[in-house]
């Protein structure tokens, strides 16, 4: 139902449409009771129609009709005729914010005494309790006079429940579903990070509003952007904030202020609005203005002063092994320096155990490392001159850095998107789509080759951005499955790479190095029997093998090597099924490689109950990588080996009587799961190719259950309750990983089920065959999903923060999950409707290293205990990078 001009509504004559949006439309009216224009604002159709939303609605009208200042536009009553609702508000003339900042950003000064209006309307409302859930330019009014309005204060919680408009921008973002935990309410792009979330909210996210309309007033743009409002939420959520685009007499005290607004962490959040409008009003009075440093390019980097306490604890432990010194013959000793990270700061060894995790600059001077602090995870610079390490700027979830050939530009991947950064600072820019990096480099000629999967051959695009063209091909005929870990050789422009075959998928300690011509895309072999190669001029080659580096004469110019290889250094970490080794060596010769940040570490298998804790199963410690509960819970299967492709076996445990033995010993058998009946396993081979079925008793040979035609690994996922169906996840793929659906009656033909461009896998069918719940890699990250099933009708997401691992209850009344070492519970309602509960905590796991998270944990059948695969900690094992200066020096015998 809608208005028309010279209707009437109450006292009220319509006169003119004045716009329409998610909330409805609104005219222009005259009260002619108290002679004055007024707006009028009509709830749409489907709004008006619900009872329950009504009520509430009028409710929150009532305590937002309480408000009364002179920076908030004031809402005057409500009418109703018929079936039509309508809100009276007051009418104020002059253009919107978003209006005016269409024409470019305002003057520093301007753009402060407006903030202050804002912040003081905020303030007054604030302390009678309520919070405007919506801020933003378009709800922002400036008169002819100066004076500002803040418009529709509540509104968006009043009408929560309300559909948006396809306008990220300027439409409230408000979802349909509610939870318990609040309504996802507000414009996408002036979100705080909870709203996103869909989190319960209060005055902090107005100041998190605040914060992203301050700076848009500013700079003339804003904040966050996206092509949809799932792009422009993942913005909110990840994104790193640019504070080098305010204009440059931003005064200290409000680009300070913008930090704090703008903390995504709601403990570091200003708190209160009203400490916002004093240092606006500070800053008017005497405002400092930002003084830019004028330092080296590694001091312009980041501005990251609130890490300050953890990166001194980090320079604490940073001590020398030896002193530097001259020799009589001129030549130097060796120098050895170690970082040791405290548990606040180290090396992102769990997220990059089949990444890159470290490089070395040209020159040898700076470390960049894939790291965390907290769950925070992002790429950090050590410059060797300095004393601490720092964070680099719209690096969050990054990961694989390299830099450019003249040391200027960081490379690195985060969130399935290959990045460069300049190194002096500035925003970040998007090359090309990388969804699972396996390596990259910068090459002399403006290009960038990488490997943008686990098993495609190697590609290339401009460093300026661009297509990304291939520049190896896999050769079917030698079986080759992957081109991963490339490294460049300037001086005949080849491209040296890791080959794996899916012969021997994860022994890439025998694996081969090869050689790509950049001019003519010809490769020929150069060493077989290391994972990963770089060069170190003038004539070396540093080969990784088994936890050690060899040294090797190399001829750049032919990239042949000409000698037999010596280990150089032992004890180098790195993660055997990817093949990489955590160690890089600049052009001057200064080496760099991470220790006691392998991921191959000894597991061990216990028992817990619900309160967190542990009981030993008589397994002993072990190298074991997946398991799996008997459906009576008497026995377990687990896979015995580094698992991901390497050397595996699948044993089988009694848990009631304290027994084991090894039903495969072919060295080629992982992930195992139980049949329906308890009788037999099924498991994979390692290069996806055979999913074979065994007796759990060893009393039969395997079985082939199917035949892939993927040269992919397949992990088993789950069998329906009848034994008809199973699924099972396809990693590798182009689209990263899916789950495929493989009949057991008739034709065993694996159809996708469970498949769209970005990554599935563990679909885990409920008890009841009803539902099928997994693990999904979309724009907020990896959560839990549940889809009915076989038909996948709808969508429900289980998880908020992060979710791995989904295992259900054997009773179908609670879904289990896992992420960040948490293991988390949901239970599950289906009558009327499908309805899942909050997640909530119920302990602490050590997740193994060397393992995803699938099949690290299962449940018993009574829903009391659980079975975990747990990482065994070993003495002497605190990470660290090893720095050798002068390593030059010290080999000069072996060139």
């Amino acid at each position: 139902m809608s208005l028309s001009t010279g209707q009437r509504l109450g006292p009220y004559e319509i006169l003119s449409p004045l716009g329409a949006g998610g909330m409805g439309e609104v005219w222009k009216a005259r009260d002619n009771k108290l002679n004055r224009d007024v707006a009028i604002k009509i709830l749409p159709e489907t709004f008006a129609s619900d009872k329950d939303r009504l009520a509430r609605f009028r409710r929150e009208a009532q305590v937002l009709a309480s408000l009364n200042h002179p920076h908030i536009a004031a809402i005057y009553g409500l009418e109703e005729s018929g079936a039509m609702e309508a809100l009276v508000l007051e009418l104020v003339d002059g253009e919107t914010l978003a209006e005016r900042l269409a024409r470019g950003p305002l003057p520093v000064e301007e753009a402060l005494k407006i903030a202050r209006q804002i912040a003081e309307a905020l303030e007054a409302a604030h302390e009678r309790g309520i919070v405007h859930r919506d801020l933003k330019p378009a709800n922002v009014k400036l008169t002819a006079d100066g004076n500002v309005k803040v418009l529709d204060f509540g509104l968006a919680k009043a009408m929560a429940g309300d559909v948006s408009s396809p306008d990220v921008s300027t439409s409230p973002t408000i979802t349909a579903v509610a939870t318990e935990a609040g309504i996802v309410v507000g414009s996408a792009a002036y979100m705080s990070p909870e709203q996103a979330r869909g989190r319960s909210v209060d005055r902090r996210a107005d100041i998190w509003a605040f914060g992203a309309t301050l700076w848009e007033i500013l700079t003339g743009r804003r904040l966050f952007e996206g092509d949809t409002v799932s792009d422009t939420l993942a913005s909110v959520l990840r994104q790193e904030i640019d504070y080098a685009a305010l204009p440059k007499d931003t005064p200290d005290g409000v680009l300070r202020l913008l930090r704090r607004c703008l903390e995504r962490d709601l403990r570091s959040r200003l708190h209160d609005i009203a400490d916002a409008r004093l240092e606006i009003e500070e800053s008017l009075k005497a405002p400092v203005r930002r003084v830019e440093p004028q330092a080296p390019a590694s001091s312009g980097i980041l501005r990251a002063l609130r890490w300050a306490p953890w990166l001194i604890a980090a320079a604490a432990l940073f001590s020398f092994f030896a002193v530097s010194r001259r020799r009589p013959g001129g030549t130097e000793d060796l120098v050895r320096l170690s970082v040791v990270f405290p548990e606040k700061l180290g090396p992102d060894w769990h997220a990059g155990e089949q990444e890159q995790v470290l490089a070395i600059s040209p020159d040898g001077r700076r470390i960049a490392f894939s790291g965390k602090s907290g769950q925070e995870r992002r790429i950090f610079l050590r410059d060797l001159s300095g004393e601490n390490p720092e964070p680099v700027f719209g690096t969050e979830e990054g990961s694989n850095p390299f830099f450019s050939p003249d040391g200027e530009w960081l490379g690195f991947v985060a969130g399935d998107k290959l990045k460069k950064t300049a190194i002096r600072g500035g925003t970040p820019m998007t090359l090309a789509s990388v969804p699972r990096c396996r390596g990259a480099v910068w090459c002399p000629d403006g290009t960038i080759v990488f490997a943008s999967t686990v098993s495609t051959p190697l590609v290339r695009v401009s460093a300026a951005g661009g297509e990304a063209r291939p520049l190896t091909s896999l050769d079917e005929a030698a079986r080759e499955r992957t081109h991963r870990w490339p490294e460049v050789v300037p001086e005949g422009n080849w491209v040296l790479f890791t080959v794996g075959t899916a012969d021997k998928p994860g022994d890439y300690d025998d694996s081969r190095i090869d050689a790509v011509s950049l001019a003519t895309g010809k490769r020929h072999s150069v060493y077989r029997g290391a994972s990963l190669a770089r060069y170190w001029p003038p004539d070396r080659l540093l080969l990784a093998r088994r936890g050690e580096i060899l040294s090797a004469p190399f001829d750049p110019k032919t990239a042949t090597v000409r000698g037999l290889a010596a280990p150089v250094v032992q004890g180098v970490s790195g993660d055997a099924r990817s093949g990489v080794a955590y160690f890089d060596v600049s052009r001057t010769g200064t080496l760099a490689y991470g220790v006691g940040l392998s991921t191959q570490g000894v597991t061990e298998i216990g028992w817990f109950d619900r309160t967190g804790r542990h009981e030993p199963t008589g397994i002993p410690p072990g190298l074991y990588s997946q398991i799996s509960l008997s459906p009576d819970g008497q026995k377990l299967a687990y896979a015995e080996g580094p698992g991901g492709g390497a050397r595996s076996d699948v044993w089988i445990a009694d848990l009631a009587h304290s027994g084991y033995f090894q039903l495969t010993s072919t060295g080629r058998a992982m992930a195992p799961t139980w049949t329906v009946d308890g009788a037999s396993v099924v498991f994979s081979t390692p290069n996806g190719d055979t999913v074979f079925r065994q007796r759990a008793d060893g009393s039969a040979a395997a079985e082939v259950l199917w035949k892939s035609p993927y040269l992919v690994p397949v992990t088993m996922d789950s069998f329906s309750p009848d034994g008809s169906a199973l699924l099972v996840t396809l990693n590798g793929l182009p689209t990263q990983a899916d789950i495929f659906r493989i009949p057991l009656i008739g034709e065993r033909v694996a159809q996708p089920f469970i498949a769209t461009p970005r990554a599935e896998h563990e679909g885990m069918i409920s008890p009841n065959g009803k539902w099928v719940a997994y693990s999904g890699e979309y724009e907020t990250g990896a959560q839990i999903y549940v889809q009915p099933y076989p038909s996948l009708a709808g969508r429900w997401q289980i998880s908020r923060n992060g979710g791995a691992g989904p295992r259900w209850s054997r009773d179908g009344k609670e879904l289990f999950f896992v992420w960040n070492d948490q293991l988390f519970a949901v239970s599950i309602r289906e009558e009327p409707t499908f309805s899942p509960g909050e997640p909530r905590p119920v302990f602490k796991i050590e997740r193994p290293s060397s393992s995803e998270w699938n099949q690290t944990y299962d449940i018993s059948p009574d829903g009391k205990r659980f079975i975990v695969l747990l990482r065994k900690e070993e003495a002497n094992s605190q990470p660290r990078l090893d720095v050798v200066l002068n390593w030059a020096q010290h080999l000069a015998g072996s060139r």
